[in-house]
């Protein structure tokens, strides 16, 4: 088979400007939704009688940074290529000059690396309101948020576990490949059922995790459970891609007859 066929650069920019202008409002209302909620949340841990500049609060700033990325970009997951494999959505893409591969492209790079570089930018905005809030509105004290320390892996003052930033990201990506895999396998309340089906995997990883922790308890545990499990996850955040993608060739197939 060509590879153009598969995969055309100038088909995929083409793609890309055309999911753009269709998705414009709904992009926009996505882009502000974040940017706002952390901008609030940041200026309302602005304290003008603090002297300790950025000690104080910040980790449940960052905290709530995070977990506003973490629920936003899993509901986001669960309808994104939900509509692909609808009858209409099916159709529609089979009338256009692309390949499924760059419909799924197009979803991915939107929702994964590139709403991922979005939170951090929002996080870095609603940091640097509460800091000018802060020294300028309420006349405190003070600092920005070491986000070298954050991005380098490395606690810094803030106290944070080794690597930690590049463990929120696995963790990121792997919740959101099941919430992409689970919009795919449930056609109706895909994003609670995910959920529970998270909830359960993840009680049961909680349980065997306390047991080969009693179990292992010599030095250096920490590194032993964790390096397999961060393979574990890169290789479960591929798998989910790939069935995500077989079944909605699949519905194209379908779909076509």
């Amino acid at each position: 088979m060509d590879a153009n066929n598969i995969f055309c650069p100038v088909r995929f920019g083409r793609l890309v400007n055309k999911y753009i202008v269709e998705n414009r409002s709904r992009l926009l209302l996505i882009l502000a939704t974040p940017l706002v909620a952390m901008a609030i949340f940041a200026l309302l841990m602005s304290d003008g009688d603090s002297r300790e500049g950025y000690y104080t609060g910040v980790n449940n700033e960052l905290g709530f940074f995070v977990i506003m990325t973490f629920i936003f970009g899993m509901k986001l997951s669960s309808g994104a290529f939900l509509s692909m494999s609808k009858p209409k959505e099916a159709l529609a893409s089979l009338t256009l000059p692309t390949s499924q591969l760059e419909e799924f492209l197009v979803r991915w790079l939107a929702l994964v690396p590139g709403f991922m570089l979005w939170s951090v930018l929002c996080a870095l905005f609603a940091d640097s309101m509460r800091v000018v809030f802060t020294r300028f509105i309420l006349h405190g004290v003070a600092d920005f948020t070491p986000w070298c320390d954050v991005f380098t892996g490395n606690g810094g003052p803030l106290m944070w576990s080794e690597n930690a930033f590049y463990h929120i990201v696995i963790v990121f990506m792997l919740l959101q490949s099941f919430f992409f895999l689970g919009a795919i396998v449930w056609r109706r309340n895909h994003f609670l059922k995910t959920f529970f089906v998270l909830s359960v995997i993840y009680g049961i990883y909680c349980f065997v995790a306390v047991i080969i922790t009693r179990m292992l308890s010599w030095h250096g545990v920490g590194y032993f459970i964790m390096t397999p499990m961060v393979i574990m996850s890169v290789v479960t955040i591929l798998i989910n891609y790939v069935l995500v993608y077989m079944r909605l060739r699949e519905s194209e197939i379908i779909n076509r007859w």
